[in-house]
């Protein structure tokens, strides 16, 4: 089941993870949409060019910032102060990155920053 008794319960609580698994009903998607499984419903026809749009969104961003982001949001564990640390850390890191000095010219200058010319 790819981990899903355990990730489930995280996600959309015990109760009503219990209440998924045992009975097996589908989730609809304004109920998926609510219960925090996905973060948008689209009209049907529209999932290619809607997930294309925010791949558009995304491909614009500092990669190094996007692989930071996606490594603390991987595990929802440990202390407040522990993650804390770790974001920190992090944002260190980035501080002497390429992709960093571009966002801070491109502030300073006016300009939307081009990362692809960093990374």
């Amino acid at each position: 089941e790819a981990g899903s008794s355990l990730l489930l319960p995280r996600a959309v609580g015990r109760l009503k993870a219990a209440e998924l698994f045992l009975t097996g009903d589908p989730v609809m998607a304004d109920e998926a949409l609510r219960l925090g499984l996905v973060s948008k419903v689209v009209p049907d026809g529209e999932q290619l060019a809607t997930a294309r749009a925010f791949a558009d969104r995304l491909s614009v961003l500092p990669p190094a910032a996007i692989r930071a982001t996606r490594a603390l949001l991987v595990s929802d564990e440990g202390t407040l102060k522990a993650r804390m640390a770790e974001e920190t850390a992090i944002f260190r890191k980035q501080l002497g990155t390429p992709e960093f000095r571009e966002a801070v010219a491109a502030f300073t200058q006016r300009r939307a920053p081009d990362f692809s010319k960093v990374s």
